[in-house]
């Protein structure tokens, strides 16, 4: 007996992929709707990116900025977020503009937006407008607070530092006497956020697969970050108030050229810590008793001992000290 392998699809911008075949109209700007549409251009899907006739993408004027193909300053995030997506220039605006997407819904598979609330439905294009024309549409709302509920905030314009502030990412770092630092992950609010979105109009288009409905997935940038910020709102919401310190080994560290970060919280990681570092002593120290003990003495006796043992190393050798012993630690690096 034979077995015939079956091929994959060919569709798609590049060819084959879990997506190809599926194709997304991506009504979209800057980046926290722009990277899940790459990401499912990635997974095969064909993505065409809608932008204004005259201004284009907002993402275009983004700094800094690189020179495109032909010789013009575009944003870099933009030229990141566009890769391999296929373009078309619309006037939403206009009737024609509005008309044109309508004729052009029923040969898509998902549409996705990421304007304010209720501009969509201004233009006509809301998920009830689209929907009928296109049973099986998934339609992608992305937002700084939210369509479908009655938010407070509903109405607010959002960008990935406002989402990440008011997911309690800035507060939860922030020192008492320093103001907080904006954007201390990039753009981890519209990165994030794109993730969710990805997930979601996956999880559609599967449930699309097995009843042949279309639905509506909408996703806010301020739940995302609520998401990712985990501990803030877990422990707020389990009484914990404030910064709470990790017990054990839970910090940064200088080497000779720079810092690395250490997390060592488990009993048998301080251990061995305490052994590669050259103090064995500590296991039989009262005050390392503890993972409690190794927090509260972590600036008058560990710092001092463990930046000791890495003063003659850079960061790299450090951490590869370290790693090959079992503890967890890595080099804070940067693109110098």
């Amino acid at each position: 007996m034979s077995e015939r392998r079956r091929e994959p699809p060919t569709t798609g911008p590049h060819g084959k992929g879990p997506l190809a075949g599926i194709r997304v109209l991506a009504i979209e700007q800057m980046q926290a709707l722009p990277f899940a549409t790459q990401l499912l251009g990635h997974m095969g899907a064909e993505v065409v990116k809608v932008e204004h006739p005259i201004t284009g993408d907002s993402g275009r004027g983004a700094l800094p900025a690189l020179e495109d193909v032909d010789g013009n300053e575009v944003g870099a995030t933009y030229l990141r977020n566009a890769l391999n997506k296929k373009s078309l220039a619309i006037d939403l605006k206009k009737r024609d503009g509005a008309d044109l997407i309508k004729r052009l819904v029923p040969r898509f598979d998902v549409v996705g937006e990421n304007f304010k609330p209720g501009v969509m439905k201004r233009l006509g294009l809301a998920y009830e407008d689209l929907a009928p024309l296109q049973p099986g549409l998934v339609y992608v709302s992305v937002s700084g607070f939210g369509n479908l509920l009655d938010s407070p905030y509903r109405d607010w314009a959002a960008y990935a530092p406002i989402a990440e502030a008011m997911g309690g990412l800035y507060e939860y770092s922030r020192r008492e006497d320093e103001p907080p630092r904006v954007g201390p992950a990039g753009a981890l609010g519209d990165i994030g956020t794109s993730l969710f979105a990805t997930i979601g109009m996956l999880a559609a288009l599967r449930e699309r697969e097995r009843t042949g409905l279309g639905q509506y997935v909408d996703v806010a940038m301020f739940d995302a970050m609520l998401a990712m910020a985990d501990i803030p709102p877990c422990f707020w919401s389990m009484g914990v108030r404030g910064r709470r310190e990790v017990p054990g080994v839970f910090d940064s560290f200088a080497a000779t050229d720079g810092y690395f970060v250490v997390q060592a919280i488990r009993e048998h990681h301080l251990a061995i810590l305490a052994r590669t570092i050259g103090h064995p002593e500590w296991l039989d120290d009262p005050r390392f008793a503890t993972r409690q003990g190794w927090r509260d003495h972590l600036e008058p006796v560990v710092r001092p001992a463990l930046e000791a043992w890495a003063s003659s190393k850079t960061k790299l050798e450090a951490c590869s000290a370290l790693a090959s012993e079992g503890i967890a630690a890595g080099p804070g690096l940067s693109v110098l």
